[in-house]
């Protein structure tokens, strides 16, 4: 949910679970009319790794009004 320039992430384990609170992120205020690319991401935790291959499942991504 977003609250003026505050987007609160958040997630919740199966269809029923209680959602929490994962990340508080600064998300400036912008014209409606620009598109916004959304989506998830992993990174590495250091330069000295080889990377790693991730599979996401059962991912949703919803618009909420």
């Amino acid at each position: 949910k977003r609250e003026k320039e505050a987007v609160h992430i958040e997630y919740a384990e199966g269809e029923n679970g209680e959602f929490k609170m994962m990340r508080l992120a600064y998300f400036p205020l912008m014209d409606k009319s620009q598109p916004l690319m959304v989506g998830i991401m992993c990174a590495s935790p250091g330069e000295d790794t080889q990377g790693f291959d991730i599979t996401f499942n059962d991912l949703n991504i919803i618009e909420d009004h």
